[in-house]
C-alpha cells in the first residue's frame, strides 16, 4: 500500500478534481499552445501545438479549469507524460525528451487552482521507473511552491472520514469489452477481502483504460476516469474496441463524509480517412461549420 493522505475540510464541502492520462508529449495528448524549455546550455527552446486535436484538447481543458474553479485537491491519476515511445520509435510523440514532457505537464497542471495535488505513478512504459516521469512532474510542481504536492505509487485519500484508494492501473481487454465494469467491481471486492490489512475502503479510483466507468455496491463505489488523449495509432490496431472518452470528474465530500460527484465528458471526432463515393459532401454554411467545430 502506498501513502495515505488525510484532508479535513472543516465545516465546508471539500471539492476534489479527478483527472488522469494526460499523456503530455503525445501528438494527440494534452499540450498548451506554447511550451518554453530552458536547455542545459541556457538556450530557450519553444515548442508549439502540432495538431488540431491538441488545440481542441487544450480548449476543453481550459473550459474544465474555468467551470470547476478553485478546488481543495486535484488527483492526477498517472500517465501524466507519454514517455519515450520505444515500441514505435517515437513516431507517436511530438517530443521524446522526458524533461520537455515534464515541463509540458507542469504548464498544464499549473492552470488548475488547487490547494493540493496528489499524483500517482502511471504505467512503466509511459513514465519509466528510474527516474519516473510522473514523479518528476510532482517534484517540479513542488518546487514551484504554489501548492502542496504528494506523490505515491498508489494513495489513499482520507477526506472528512471517507477513504478512497487511488491507483492508475486497471485491467483492460479488447476481447471482453462487454465486461468493462468487472475490473472495478473486482477491486471493490478485493478491498473488502483485505479490509483487516487496509482498513475500510469506501471507493476506488482508477485510470489507464481511457474510458469512463462507474460502479456502486451498497455504500462503496468505484470508477475509471476518462482521459485527456485522443485515439492513437496503437489503439486503432484493436479496431473499434478502444475509442477514448475524454473529460474529468468532480467529487464533493461534505464535512460528515457524505459524497456526491458529477462528470463532464466529450468525444473527439475520428481523424481517420473517410472515402465518399456517389454523393457530394455537404459542407453547410459557414456558421454551421463553425458550430460543428465547436462541438468537437
Amino acid at each position: 500500500m502506498g501513502l495515505e493522505a488525510a484532508f479535513c475540510g472543516g465545516l465546508k464541502m471539500t471539492k476534489i478534481l479527478l483527472i488522469g492520462d494526460l499523456h503530455c508529449g503525445s501528438r494527440v495528448g494534452l499540450m498548451p499552445p506554447e511550451v518554453r524549455v530552458v536547455e542545459e546550455d541556457g538556450e530557450v527552446e519553444t515548442h508549439k501545438q502540432t495538431s488540431e486535436i491538441q488545440r481542441i484538447l487544450w480548449r476543453k481543458f481550459m473550459e474544465c479549469v474555468k467551470d470547476v474553479g478553485r478546488v481543495d485537491i486535484t488527483l492526477v491519476n498517472g500517465d501524466v507524460v507519454d514517455g519515450y515511445g520505444v515500441k514505435d520509435k517515437g513516431a507517436e510523440q511530438w517530443n521524446t525528451d522526458i524533461n520537455t514532457q515534464v515541463e509540458t505537464a507542469c504548464e498544464c497542471l499549473s492552470q488548475i487552482r488547487s490547494k493540493r495535488f496528489v499524483i500517482t505513478q502511471g504505467t512503466p512504459y509511459h513514465t519509466s521507473a528510474n527516474p519516473s516521469g510522473d514523479e518528476m512532474v510532482a517534484n517540479h510542481l513542488r518546487k514551484s511552491g504554489d501548492s502542496e504536492v504528494i506523490f505515491g505509487t498508489d494513495a489513499i485519500l482520507r477526506v472528512n472520514g471517507l477513504r478512497l484508494h487511488c491507483s492508475h492501473k486497471i485491467g483492460v481487454s479488447s476481447s471482453a469489452w462487454m465486461y468493462r465494469t468487472t475490473p472495478v467491481a473486482k477491486e471493490l471486492v478485493m478491498a473488502l477481502l483485505n479490509a483487516q490489512e487496509l482498513g475500510r475502503i469506501d471507493g476506488v479510483i482508477r485510470s489507464h483504460a481511457h474510458y469512463f466507468v462507474e460502479v456502486k455496491f451498497g455504500h462503496t463505489f468505484g470508477m475509471i476516469l476518462p482521459c485527456w488523449q485522443a485515439r492513437t495509432p496503437h489503439m486503432a490496431k484493436f479496431g473499434l474496441a478502444f475509442v477514448p472518452r475524454n473529460g474529468y470528474v468532480v467529487l464533493n465530500v461534505s464535512s460528515d463524509g457524505r459524497m456526491e460527484y458529477d462528470y463532464e465528458m466529450f468525444s473527439l471526432k475520428s481523424r481517420m480517412p473517410e472515402v465518399i463515393v456517389g454523393e457530394k459532401r455537404k459542407r453547410g454554411t459557414k456558421d454551421e461549420r463553425k458550430e460543428e467545430k465547436n462541438k468537437q
